[in-house]
């Protein structure tokens, strides 16, 4: 999962980084306030933004407002001005240790019934199918159940061995069948992944282009 941040103070992006090292985040650093819209847009999987400034302008309180109505991941604001810059970490140490992790586990928590995969193509829970603009396809049981599985863990790598033993398959060429099978399911090109992803000695990650509730 990423965390973006807005800073130019290195010593506030290192004390992050430092929290951070040991987390399952990635902070994604911005220097200058007009590239930050577009990394929001370009960056997936974004679960907060950050935003620090020393003295905070009414343009730049507007920007954050605008990043505040628009996006749906919680925007926290930290100014220098006059607070010392003990508090400003202390205030950073909670939102990363403590907000942050919270609003994730309630995405993660919350009662899915549809999952976006990518733009066009819909994972139906209660459906057992994946749907598109035309029409459904039917997944079979052990597919259902390693994409839902996956979904459900989306803020991490699973490693085959947690996928084999939690879904009890036969072992590590079953599982590599039914992941052959999803992609070719999911993927727009199954031999060059975007949405199954793999990495070598970390395990399988779905790389998901909306992850939420869908209202039906």
């Amino acid at each position: 999962m990423n965390i973006i941040m807005y800073s130019q103070h290195i010593g506030v992006i290192k004390y992050i980084e430092t929290i951070l090292m040991k987390s399952d985040y990635r902070l994604i650093t911005v220097t200058k306030l007009e590239q930050l819209n577009k990394v929001i847009n370009d960056i997936k999987n974004c679960v907060a933004i950050l935003i620090e400034m020393e003295n905070l302008t009414e343009k730049e309180f507007n920007i954050w407002k605008s990043l505040y109505q628009k996006t749906s991941v919680p925007v926290f604001l930290f100014s220098l001005g006059k607070h010392s810059v003990t508090k400003i970490y202390q205030n950073i140490t909670n939102v990363l240790t403590d907000a942050i992790p919270r609003f994730s586990k309630k995405l993660l928590d919350e009662d899915m019934t549809k999952v976006q995969l990518r733009p066009g193509l819909v994972f139906d829970l209660e459906g057992f199918c994946l749907m598109n603009e035309e029409e459904s396809f039917q997944l079979t049981a052990q597919e259902y159940k390693i994409l839902t599985y996956l979904c459900k863990n989306q803020e991490r790598f699973v490693t085959s061995k947690e996928i084999i033993t939690h879904l009890n398959l036969v072992g590590p060429n079953s599982l590599y069948v039914y992941i052959k099978r999803l992609r070719e399911k999911i993927e727009v090109n199954p031999k060059k992944p975007n949405i199954l992803l793999v990495k070598r000695g970390k395990g399988y990650i779905l790389n998901i282009f909306k992850k939420n509730k869908i209202d039906s």
